[in-house]
This record gives C-alpha cells, structure tokens and sequence, in this order.
C-alpha cells in the first residue's frame, strides 16, 4: 500500500532483538504463523517479523564429514567435532544443519525495525484479522537518550487466514560458483599461496554473493573477501566506494590475508536471508579453522564480528581499505574528529585506540563504530590509516593504492586463543556500521555514535483479550 507513516522512535537503522525467552506465550508456535503490527490512526499495519532458529550447536561440526588427509594441511583440519559448543544459529543448507526444534522455542531469535513500531493501541480495540485469540503479546520498545516509547504488537495467526508476503528490507543471495553449498564447497581448501601481492585473485571457493537494501548493497567474491561497497541512501551517488576489507598481522605483511584466509580449509555456519536480517556466518582462516566471522545486515545497519581462535600471532590489523571512486570523501574518527580529505595524499593524523569513524562524501555517508572485547591483559590497541596512492606499505591485496586505508590494529602478540590447544584466552572485533544519505551533519554521526553505544530496551507483556 501507501507511504509508511512516520516512525515514533528515533533508531530508524536499529533491529529489535528477541529470544523465545523473553516472550514465553509464544514458544512452541510454528515460526510461519507469529506475525507483527504496528497500530496507528489508520488501525493496524502488518510489519516484517523474522524468526532465526537456533540451537546448541558445536560451531566445527561445519566440517563435518571432511577427511583432514584431503586438507593441505591436515593438521589445520583435525580435532575440529565437537568443538566451540554454544547456542547459535541453524541452517539445514550446511553441515550445521537444521534446529531440531523446529518450533518458535526459548533460544530462537525475533527481530523487526524499531522504527515498524507504532502508537498505543487503546485498551478494547480489535485485534487485527486472522489472529487467534489471546494470542497477543504488546512490546514496549525505548529509547535510553529520550522518552520516546513506540509499541508492536505479536500475535500467532489461524491456519486457515492466508498471510500476505511482506516486502523483505534486505535480500542475501549467497551464490558460490561451485554450485550446491553441500554438495560442491571445497572445505579442504588449497595450500596458501602466501607472502606475495596475489591482487584481486580469490581462493579455493570462489563467489558471486550479494548484499542488497535501499541503503547499500556489498559483493562477496570468496569467503573473507568483501570486495564491494555501494551506499544509495539518499542522493548517493551509489559508487563502489571499496577496494577490499582487509585482514593481516600488521601493515603490509602478506604472510596472511583475507585471501589466504579464503584458500585455506573453511566452512560456511549460516546462509540466512529473511524479510528483516540477513545472516552470513563462516570458519577458516589457515591455522585458524575455528577462527569465525559473522556478518548480520539489515536494511541501513550492518555488523560485522570476528572471534579469533588460533594459537599466538603477531598482532592483527582489520581495516578497510577504499577505492579510488572514494576520492574527494572526507575521514574522520574519534581522534581526528576535524578529518581529513580521502585524496590518495599522505595525511598526518592522530593514532589511539579506534571508538568509531565515519566517510562521507557524494558518494554517500558510513559512520562505524569499533569493539574489542577480550579476557586477555596487555593487548596494545591502536589505530591504522593510510592515504597514499604510492603506500610505504606493500598492499598484498586488492588494488595498489591505499586510499584512507582505516581500522583497528593490535600491535602486540596475541596469546592463544584455539580451544584445540588448550586456550582461555578470547578475542573477538565488533565493527558496527549505519549507512546513511551525504549530507548528514557531524552532529548527527555524534548521535548515531551515541546509539550504537545504547541499544534501545525492549519490554514484552501479554495482551489480556
């Protein structure tokens, strides 16, 4: 139908998060029939809902069936059954496999926009058509930086109502060259092929995947190769504005990269696309088989997070590294909060640990926001950036300029962090990105700073009919 009223909350960008926990009435319904609203002036709104099943799973069972004498190195794909057991998304598209429950159950997760809530609905008004009764649970949804209050409303569905397909926010296709994930994905991977520039060149596994919403789109080549970035909020101009999302152990070293990570043994976890999210999960990184990164993308947000499970490295650095189509943008973070001109020219800029920083420029506006959560004492944390079209760093990967290459870098040796070789120590990087329209002011990317840093709260009460 029509245009969307306008949302009552802030967090246009921001996903509300639930488990089956925090909404018991609805726990052993079948996912399809647990539909979402919104109630204002016109009455009620049906809204995307998602539902992501999850299970207690042992995240190396992606290797399942793999035969380490097939590995090129067999030593990186042995004693991986049975290993990092946690609560975690399903997919019976991979070796992970389907939730054995396949109810609405206590550890699934619900997600919609914040911005789908709506008004209070007054107390006695129908319920929307098709609903069972006593069915309703009203959510609460807040703001900690306002008052603001916007309220969905869950309800389960009859059987016999036929359900109207929602427009999905974001759409994931996962598309690897091979064919059939299962049948075809060579988990056992290639020898590493390391310490050289190796350009634009994939790995064992390559891909054609995309990630699309009205806000940006990104392109998948392999499987720790994001090689594409175009943001269309607003009147971006809708440029790839990215060479590739790197990772290595320091600034020009080659020993690894996201492309001798995307040759060696791996496997992919989750492939999710739903109305509301999309979920990409993968393990496999050389002598890290364990080591994981998930992607979750909705319809102007996206999270990337890396928990690393290998024995001691060097350090790490994990950055993006721009295009020259980004040329003419402004950087900033939050230690050079005046910026600088993204131009292919060296700049002088402060070095510290990295909170957030943001690009922004015709081609459009990403602010990022940085986490490092870790038990380990000692880490030195400090920031990477290089603007050169000649860089003093070998670029292993990708093009060979550095434009406004930017990130996170721990300068120090990392402990051990492989469950297989007796770890306690754990390292995970949390990067959080909104993508918005050009012109947005630096207020505004202090407040989306701000609220990346302070979720919004959610409180679910059953409805009394």
């Amino acid at each position: 139908g029509g245009e969307r009223a306008a949302p009552l909350l802030q967090r246009d960008f921001e996903p509300v998060v639930l488990t089956g926990d925090s909404i018991p009435s609805l726990v052993g319904t079948p996912p399809a029939r647990i539909v979402g609203y919104r109630f204002d002036a016109a009455g009620w709104t049906r809204i995307p809902v998602q539902v992501d099943e999850r299970a207690m799973v042992a995240i190396g069972d992606a290797y399942r069936g793999l035969d380490p004498a097939t590995c090129a190195q067999p030593g990186w794909c042995s004693d991986l059954a049975g290993r990092v057991v946690q609560i975690y998304y399903t997919d019976a598209k991979t070796f992970i496999g389907a939730d054995p429950d396949v109810a609405f159950d206590r550890n699934d997760e619900l997600v919609f926009m914040a911005r789908d809530a709506g008004s209070e609905a007054p107390v006695g008004a129908s319920r929307p058509p098709g609903v069972s009764a006593g069915s309703g649970v009203k959510l609460t949804v807040s703001e900690p930086q306002s008052t603001g209050r916007g309220y969905v409303y869950l309800f389960t569905r009859s059987d016999t109502v036929a359900t109207t397909a929602v427009a999905p926010y974001v759409v994931y296709n996962f598309a690897p060259a091979s064919g059939e994930y299962r049948a075809t994905y060579d988990r056992a991977g290639l020898s590493p092929d390391a310490n050289r520039r190796t350009g634009d060149a994939v790995g064992a596994n390559p891909e054609n995947s995309t990630v699309t919403t009205r806000f940006y789109s990104q392109h998948f080549a392999d499987r720790w190769i994001l090689d594409r970035l175009q943001i269309s909020a607003g009147s971006s101009t809708a440029v790839d504005i990215l060479d590739r999302y790197k990772n290595s152990f320091g600034p020009g070293s080659c020993a690894r990269t996201e492309y001798t990570g995307s040759r060696s043994e791996g496997a992919f976890i989750v492939n999710i696309s739903g109305p509301v999210r999309a979920i990409r999960a993968y393990v496999g990184f050389n002598s890290g088989p364990l080591v994981q990164r998930e992607h979750l993308f909705y319809e102007q947000y996206a999270e990337i997070t890396t928990f690393l499970r290998v024995h001691p490295i060097p350090g790490i650095v994990d950055f993006f590294d721009y295009s020259p189509a980004a040329a003419g943008m402004t950087y900033r973070n939050n230690l050079n909060p005046q910026g600088v001109i993204i131009d292919g020219r060296p700049d002088v800029v402060r070095a510290g640990p990295l909170e957030w920083e943001s690009v922004q420029g015709a081609p459009g506006t990403m602010v990022t926001t940085h986490t490092v959560s870790t038990n380990s004492s000692g880490l030195t944390r400090t920031s990477f950036y290089d603007d050169a079209i000649t860089s003093s760093f070998t670029q292993c990967t990708g093009d060979e300029f550095a434009y406004s290459a930017s990130g996170s870098w721990i300068t120090s040796i990392i402990p051990n962090t492989d469950p297989r070789l007796g770890a306690t120590a754990t390292l995970s990087l949390r990067r959080q990105m909104v993508f918005r329209a050009p012109n947005v002011s630096t207020t505004t990317i202090d407040s989306l700073v701000a609220s990346l840093r302070a979720p919004v709260r959610v409180r679910a009460e059953p409805i009394r009919d």
